[in-house]
């Protein structure tokens, strides 16, 4: 009598005791871990492209970062725009 299931049972098997297996291999989160001590400044850097009737003509660029000098924090911004358009 043929195989009526429409998985292979060997198959079927072989991936239930695989996952099984494999379920235990992952290493547990630690409770006690503690979140870094400082974050990173906030940056920003963001290109865009410049389109005229779905034509590319250039594109933009904007960095923006985030500095600490003499004890008051600044955000610096750097804007670049390229286009090239014909008379």
């Amino acid at each position: 009598m043929p195989n009526s299931y429409p998985f292979p049972t060997k198959t079927a098997l072989l991936l239930i005791t695989a996952t099984i297996l494999l379920s235990g291999c992952q290493p547990s989160a630690d409770p006690e871990a503690k979140p870094a001590a400082e974050t990173p400044p906030a940056a920003v850097d963001l290109w865009t492209v410049a389109l005229i009737d779905g034509s590319k003509i250039g594109y933009s660029h904007l960095k923006q970062t985030e500095l600490e000098e003499n004890g008051k924090t600044y955000q610096r911004h750097h804007h670049l725009s390229e286009l090239t358009l014909q008379r």
